[in-house]
């Protein structure tokens, strides 16, 4: 965490004026927070070019019953199936409706025996084939 001076202070053996930053490895978090309790400091925000884009992780699930084929599925999608598995199967297949992955509906394909399920995954499956068929 960075921080900024609030008034004129010596941390570390280093002089700091009003308005000075004061960066993370300059400072230990704990003594950082015990500054900002007493008013001597003021955290920072983070700056929007500081900001770090989130990794997204992409896992591989294989399909034994398509002879261990394997579909990538990011952290959002393996997410999406473990809801979707835990659902009636009523409200499972309303839910479906609205997966826009197509890696979520290939897994739940292979893995949900659902017959509900099923048949909103092939349903799901077509309209989707139709919008993408219309767009060309």
């Amino acid at each position: 965490m960075r921080y900024t001076a609030l008034k004129s202070c010596r941390i570390g053996g280093k002089n700091y004026n009003k308005g000075d930053i004061i960066q993370p490895d300059e400072l230990s978090a704990y003594e950082g927070l015990k500054l900002v309790r007493y008013g001597i400091l003021c955290e920072l925000p983070i700056n929007a070019e500081e900001m770090v884009e989130p990794i997204q992780f992409v896992v591989s699930i294989p399909i034994l019953s398509q002879d261990g084929k394997s579909i990538n599925c990011t952290a959002d999608d393996v997410t999406e199936i473990f809801r979707v598995l835990q659902m009636s199967a009523t409200d499972a297949a309303e839910y479906i409706k609205n997966i826009n992955s197509d890696s979520v509906c290939d897994v739940l394909g292979a893995v949900d025996t659902r017959k509900t399920v099923l048949a909103a995954i092939s349903k799901h499956t077509t309209e989707q084939e139709e919008d993408s068929g219309g767009d060309e």
